[in-house]
């Protein structure tokens, strides 16, 4: 069985859109129908600039969502039909994890399910990103979080977000927003 991918073949080459084997899920693995892909800059740089070395041909993409069509023999919290947002880890080296490409393996681990009629926009954007914004604002900058509990208090402090068209940057700005900064 085959389907199509975006393939990327050398660096700061333009993607190409190809026919690849589709690959059967390892034990703790799902194959999933890929139905949206979030935009992340780390994946845009890949292909633009090359920063990172990866060995090329390469089928790139982070997060990804869509339903589950084969799970692995050790999956015990997924079936197929499943509607799922997924992200690549560090950790997950090889095509067969990239998003640009029709169907795509997921690991387990770092996989969530979601109910039938949720727009896959959302969680899609979250799963990639979360970590990073809150690491990047907590961590990094130092800035409070969130309010669990209620709309946070203004802070009478403004935060520059430069660019909030990818899924990282919208996320930053709802996430600021969220903590009582203004723009």
């Amino acid at each position: 069985m085959s389907h199509f991918a975006a393939i990327i073949p050398a660096g700061k080459a333009l993607l190409e859109i190809q026919e690849v084997k589709t690959p059967q899920p390892g034990p703790d693995e799902l194959l999933v129908k890929n139905e949206i892909i979030a935009l992340i800059p780390i994946d845009a740089k890949l292909a633009k600039f090359g920063v990172f070395p990866i060995p090329y041909p390469a089928i790139l993409g982070t997060s990804f969502g869509g339903t589950v069509i084969s799970v692995g023999s050790a999956v015990t919290n997924f079936q197929v039909g499943d509607k799922v947002a997924a992200a690549k880890t560090a950790g997950a080296t090889g095509d067969k994890y990239g998003a640009f490409q029709t169907r795509v393996i997921a690991r387990e681990v770092t996989t969530s399910k979601l109910p039938q009629n949720v727009n896959l926009g959302g969680p899609v954007g979250l799963i990639g990103n979360l970590s990073t914004v809150v690491g990047l604002f907590n961590v990094g900058a130092g800035l409070e979080r969130p309010e669990t509990n209620g709309p946070a208090s203004a802070k009478g402090k403004k935060i520059l977000v430069y660019s909030s068209t990818s899924s990282f940057g919208s996320l930053a700005v709802q996430y600021l927003r969220q903590a009582g900064f203004f723009f």
